[in-house]
């Protein structure tokens, strides 16, 4: 018998806080309804500079087929870098999924945090005016 593929899908886990992951938990129900399994990890935590979402990513991966993240500019970046980090570790590949305003200003100021994305990793965004 086939498995069921399994992702781990990491945001904020309160839908009713933003849409970014009011966007993420329709995700995650959609891949459920397609025959996924989904396991979801927060990507705000009670250690500094939520540590416990990198480890939390690690742990996960180990069982999951593929990450993908929900960020957006500047310390709401955090997570991707530690989605880079695990996949990195675990030799698993990363969706990544980019909320928000401010590119330009964003990467303008932190160009050098795009060097730690993985050049096949897989872009997304939600929105026709940050393509």
């Amino acid at each position: 018998m086939k498995s069921k593929p399994k992702t781990c899908i990491c945001h904020h886990l309160i839908p009713e806080s933003n849409s970014m992951s009011k966007q993420a938990s329709f995700h995650g129900l959609f891949l459920k309804e397609s025959g996924y399994e989904v396991v979801e990890t927060p990507s705000k935590g009670i250690t500094p500079f939520a540590l416990n979402s990198l480890i939390g990513m690690i742990k996960n991966l180990q069982t999951s087929d593929i990450l993908h993240v929900h960020a957006c500019s500047w310390w709401g970046f955090l997570p991707a870098l530690y989605g880079a980090v695990a996949t990195k570790i675990t030799d698993k590949r990363m969706i990544l999924t980019y909320h928000g305003g401010l590119i330009e200003e964003f990467y303008r100021r932190c160009f050098f945090l795009f060097w730690f994305l993985d050049k096949d990793m897989l872009i997304t965004v939600p929105s026709a005016f940050l393509k």
